[in-house]
């Protein structure tokens, strides 16, 4: 058994993730001894702070992680078994749903499966409103950390409505054990 992991941010000084190229093969390295084979990089996408609004300069920032993991198959050996692919963690944001509304998003692997997050704060009306969005454009919605929602931490059962609809959650694996990245008061 092997996992995949399909929430990482991997591409070297692109977000608030890996500065570089070492980084980045250190958290392969983690994750590769962890059991992790499949492993989708995931940069913020439509969130200010970063400005990564051109899926095309993204993915021109993941080929070039490609050919420097590349560079670096001999000296580590379990990069020849770790598949990395590109994705996005999607901020919910006036610049995503224009881009959502004109087919410009980035999916996991290409993928009908779209990593959403939504601002800690943002009422639940809008949530719902953005994820129904997502569905209508013809994509599977995949909920990052909602434990980081004020709404769903509120009532947490409304994510159940959510599965139903076929949404999918990720939750950060600390969060499960009362890490850094848990919010969740319930």
């Amino acid at each position: 058994m092997y996992f995949t992991d399909i929430h990482t941010h991997i591409i070297p000084a692109i977000d608030d993730g890996s500065r570089d190229i070492k980084e980045t093969i250190e958290m392969l390295s983690i994750a590769y001894k962890g059991g992790t084979k499949m492993i989708a990089a995931t940069p913020h996408m439509f969130l200010d702070l970063f400005g990564n609004n051109d899926l095309i300069a993204v993915q021109d920032r993941f080929d070039e992680l490609t050919v420097a993991l590349e560079a670096h198959r001999d000296q580590f050996n379990f990069l020849k078994d770790i598949k990395v692919s590109l994705g996005a963690e999607n901020y919910a944001s006036p610049e995503f749903l224009a881009a959502l509304d004109q087919g410009r998003v980035l999916t996991l692997n290409n993928s009908r499966y779209l990593l959403i997050e939504f601002p800690p704060v943002l009422p639940f009306s809008q949530i719902q409103m953005g994820i129904q969005r997502i569905f209508l454009a013809g994509y599977t919605p995949i909920f990052a950390h909602p434990e980081r929602c004020a709404a769903i931490q509120e009532e947490p059962v409304r994510m159940v409505n959510f599965w139903e609809q076929g949404c999918i959650t990720q939750v950060n694996a600390d969060s499960f054990l009362g890490g850094a990245s848990s919010r969740s008061s319930k």
